[in-house]
């Protein structure tokens, strides 16, 4: 009996050890606690998440783009740069650049770096495709004296039996100076010397070929042969996606939009044919008596227009008019007379819609159909237009959101008199803003909105009205980057553009051995006409006028 209560009575070391445990399980039960209140938060912000503030937080390289060089923008010259040879003495840049070459490929490396082996092993397609693009070569070495040294970039050359000239950017004053991440990294140059292309990590031989075609050829081309490839029918229509069947519009239908927007790429290269082109098919298939049906199907025009396409096909016919011989005149008088005569309301409001073979129209008008420029352009032709114009101005006047929230209601309603409150989709309330930045109406305080946005990487595809994203909403949208491009473009902010063009660029398929190449689309996804065209009219900026 003695035995057995000493057995059930509890030794010093071992209260000891029992009060470490429940201290332990208190301690691992409320981490618990704030781990559970944690992922109960993140929940909770992803149903309903704020935009980010005026003042982001410091970002981390949490996307593709975030590793791309960060003091590089394309179309500008580089940062000064000075490398070296094997012996220190200085090589400035442009004594790398040759007369005879097109360009000029720097692709920065270690002797040490596992990832430039993987480049290091197709050096000899890299060389034949500098041959062949007529552009020069260079492989620069990453000379950090703590882990580099010339003899081993020298040795690590000859192993891979590369034949490219090397240079040294000691102490990586370069690599620093133009914001590289990581290495390999590709920057190439036009022969003007400005930066036309760069990637980062390495890279396939149908990667660093799609890169030199962007950089040499414009980085418009291969989204322009791959809308002829596979979303034209050969008859000036540009197909809604490359998937097949489903509810019209959709796969070969023809919208009024694609078109509308084909043919600002068009004017924008001075491309009369593919302009004439583009006219057939809207003449021929999507015109009912002066107005556009907004798409077109194997069983013919819809019963509808979308007035903002309209518009943009009589503002691009009638700058055309302005340029080129041919019956554009005469096409953009039909249209607007018609325009004129049967999108507006009894009040003197743009409608958003008109029945073409019937007297209905909407009731209400989206605020990016509201394009100022155009509606000022075509009162300039039709003075009768006049108040339309007045009413329109009006309606953006009065359709700030909130001063928190600087964007623009999507619609308005005439019977009655008040403004949409459903949610925004942000493509359409980026339209509304590239419009007003096109008129230079846009207000200051919605492009410090969008700026910010810009800049911390975060445009949700759809938000409230309240400026909270969208629950499921918040997913990267082609062609919201490419508006806020073309919106910083206009502005003139170099650095918002480039932001927003590295997004746009992120679903961008670049490999030439892809079938998808020049699209912009999820790999094994359908490619969409919005998400096409878009990017089109930004890289057209990057294209036209370049030097060959």
């Amino acid at each position: 009996m003695k035995n057995r209560k000493q057995r059930g009575r509890l030794s010093g070391a071992e209260v000891a050890l029992l009060a470490a445990a429940i201290i332990l399980a208190l301690l691992i039960g409320f981490g618990l606690f704030r781990l559970t209140g944690l992922l109960r938060a993140d929940r909770e912000e992803a149903t309903a998440s704020p935009l980010p503030s005026a003042t982001p937080a410091p970002q981390t390289l949490a996307a593709p783009e975030d590793w791309l060089p960060q003091n590089l923008y394309t179309g500008s010259a580089p940062p000064e740069a000075v490398f070296q040879d094997e012996d220190a003495a200085e090589i400035p840049l442009s004594a790398l650049q040759r007369a005879e070459d097109r360009g000029l490929w720097l692709v920065f490396w270690a002797s040490w770096c596992p990832d430039c082996d993987r480049q290091f092993r197709i050096i000899q397609e890299m060389e034949a495709l500098a041959e062949r693009y007529a552009v020069r070569l260079v492989l620069v070495d990453r000379l950090n004296p703590e882990k580099e040294s010339v003899g081993a970039a020298r040795q690590k050359i000859a192993d891979v039996g590369a034949v490219s000239p090397v240079v040294y950017d000691r102490n990586e004053t370069v690599y620093k100076a133009w914001g590289l991440r990581e290495i390999p990294s590709a920057v190439v140059l036009d022969r003007n010397g400005r930066v036309a292309a760069f990637d980062s990590g390495d890279m396939t031989a149908g990667a660093c070929e799609g890169m030199l075609k962007n950089a040499l050829e414009g980085p418009d081309q291969a989204g322009l042969a791959f809308i002829r490839a596979r979303l034209s029918d050969g008859q000036g229509g540009v197909g809604t996606s490359t998937a097949a069947g489903g509810e019209s519009p959709s796969g070969a239908d023809v919208l009024s939009e694609s078109e509308g927007l084909l043919l600002q790429y068009a004017l924008a290269m001075d491309n009369q044919p593919l302009f004439d082109e583009t006219m057939r098919c809207v003449r021929e298939r999507l015109t009912v008596d002066g107005l556009l049906a907004w798409y077109c199907s194997a069983e013919g025009p819809a019963a509808v227009n979308a007035t903002l396409d309209d518009l943009r096909v009589w503002d691009a016919l009638h700058a055309a008019s302005a340029r080129w011989p041919g019956d554009y005149a005469a096409w953009a008088d039909e249209m607007a007379d018609a325009i004129c005569s049967r999108c507006v309301n009894t009040s003197g409001g743009l409608v958003d819609w008109v029945e073409l073979t019937g007297g209905g129209r909407a009731e209400t008008i989206s605020l990016s159909y509201l394009d100022l420029n155009v509606l000022r352009a075509l009162a300039g032709v039709r003075p009768d237009f006049q108040p339309a114009v007045d009413k329109a101005e009006e309606l953006l006047r009065n359709g700030r959101i909130s001063d928190s929230f600087p964007l623009y209601y999507s619609g308005y309603s005439y019977p009655g008199g008040a403004y949409s409150q459903a949610d925004l989709n942000m493509a359409e309330a980026l339209v509304t803003l590239w419009n007003l930045s096109r008129a230079g109406a846009l207000p200051a305080d919605a492009w410090d909105w969008l700026r910010a946005r810009i800049m911390a990487g975060d445009l949700p595809a759809r938000c409230h009205v309240d400026g909270t994203a969208v629950s499921g909403y918040t997913y990267h949208a082609t062609a919201v980057w490419g508006l806020a491009a073309l919106i910083s473009r206009e502005q003139g902010d170099a650095a918002a553009f480039e932001k927003a063009l590295r997004r746009m660029n992120r679903l961008c398929v670049t490999d030439t051995s892809d079938a998808m190449y020049g699209a912009y689309a999820q790999r094994g996804a359908s490619a969409y006409a919005f998400d096409q065209l878009i990017p089109l009219l930004v890289n057209a900026g990057l294209s036209a006028g370049r030097a060959e």
